[in-house]
């Protein structure tokens, strides 16, 4: 269905550019009326102007699809915070307009980055993106017959922030406990006493929750477990909804995913350094040694590049003593990393150090800016995402969620 934005001509509302307005011929507007008439008795449209043809054939196509009566629609734009849920008590089907995650790289820690001083470095080899009702875990009903786990390492996905957990317990004593974890860390814990009923306990996780383990000190019945956003139980519901993951096929740093075209667009990407590269000596000066990974990555420039445990240095560093612990990614695609000799006297010796540090869960890890290059995944389209509504929750473990949808404001019909 055409919009009249959709036709060149027509201008649009200046006060607000998100504000489209529609009204069809014989709703008080002379100039669309007298547009209106013409439509009935002249099918050729002679005597129009080209402006007033293609307001003629904006008309035609509303009306075709029985637009009949006034309407204002707001383009709104909803965004969260990274890991965070952008939620709305509206059904966005058929007024869903767009949906785009903000692939984010995360360097942690602080100061600059040394062997001594490791800040290391997220990337995405992938991103999940999760639309659910008001239960944001699908967790069945449990039985167990003794002191056990209810759930152990279940995985789910669950946004950052204030969520609320709940079940239904058989027991009126004893013991439990619940984590949650992303990819083994905790980001959350709570527990208490089993109450015959329901059991309802908040907590604020720290990032987004992939894992969840319940354990239990008794045995008993455990029903309609729920997860919801804020700090105080509801009423149980069942879950519905859905997760598509995206997989990049490369670590990236930043970019976008299209959700409902399944476009992925990536400006920066990143790489992991193991020792297995085909490192080569390059230089030295009375302190350090320069080593060289040919072909590493080609960055767009050298600026704006991130390393886990060297300081990034555009400048020409080779053979200068006061610039130890320095990588530079050249736009030919080397990269070049200067260290003390007495971290590594040799590219051997540099290559055992990168894989020392890669199996000790510290691994060099850096980012650099590319061309943009795209990458065309199957599309996620959230308008066709079930019927328990409201409310609606969208959110990416990646990134944040920017979802725009069309708000309807007076009298429609179709």
């Amino acid at each position: 269905m055409a919009r009249l934005q959709d036709y060149p001509s027509v201008t649009p509302n200046t006060a607000n550019d998100n504000l489209l307005i529609v009204q069809s011929a014989g709703q008080g507007n002379a100039k669309i009326d007298a547009v209106g008439q013409k439509i009935a008795t002249d099918t050729t449209h002679s005597g129009l102007t080209t402006t007033s043809k293609k307001l003629v054939g904006a008309i035609n196509e509303l009306n075709a699809n029985k637009v009949n009566k006034s309407a204002i629609s707001n383009l709104i734009t909803l965004s969260s915070s990274s890991g965070s849920v952008a939620s709305f008590s509206t059904d966005v089907a058929d007024k869903l307009f767009s949906c785009y995650v903000d692939i984010t790289g995360i360097q942690f820690g602080s100061g600059t980055p040394s062997p001594d001083n490791i800040m290391p470095i997220r990337l995405w080899s992938a991103g999940n993106v999760r639309h659910s009702s008001k239960n944001l875990v699908n967790l069945a009903n449990k039985t167990i017959s003794q002191a056990a786990y209810i759930y152990e390492n279940e995985p789910v996905i669950i946004p950052k922030g204030d969520i609320i957990i709940s079940f239904t317990s058989s027991v009126d004593s004893g013991q439990y406990s619940i984590a949650f974890k992303n990819n083994g860390n905790t980001v959350g814990t709570t527990g208490g006493t089993f109450v015959s009923g329901r059991n309802a306990k908040a907590v604020t996780l720290t990032n987004t929750c992939t894992e969840i383990s319940i354990y239990s000190a008794v045995s008993g019945t455990f029903t309609d477990f729920m997860v919801e956003l804020g700090t105080t139980a509801t009423t149980f519901a069942a879950f519905v909804g859905n997760a598509k993951t995206f997989a990049f096929g490369q670590l990236v740093a930043k970019g976008t995913i299209d959700v409902l075209n399944g476009l992925v667009t990536i400006s920066r990407l990143g790489k992991v350094l193991d020792g297995t590269e085909d490192w080569a000596f390059q230089s030295q000066s009375t302190n350090n040694n320069v080593f060289k990974l040919a072909n590493a990555m080609t960055p767009s420039n050298q600026n704006d590049q991130v390393c886990s445990h060297f300081r990034p240095d555009g400048s020409a560093y080779q053979g200068d003593d006061n610039r130890a612990s320095t990588f530079i990614q050249g736009t030919s695609g080397n990269l070049f990393i200067q260290v003390l000799k007495t971290l590594a006297a040799d590219a051997t010796a540099f290559k055992t150090w990168l894989a020392n540090q890669y199996s000790g869960g510290t691994p060099v890890t850096y980012w650099a800016n590319i061309n943009n290059i795209t990458v065309q995944l199957d599309g996620y389209d959230i308008r066709t995402f079930g019927t328990a509504r409201p409310p609606d929750n969208i959110f990416a473990d990646c990134g944040n969620i920017n979802l725009k949808y069309l708000e309807t404001i007076g009298n429609l019909s179709a």
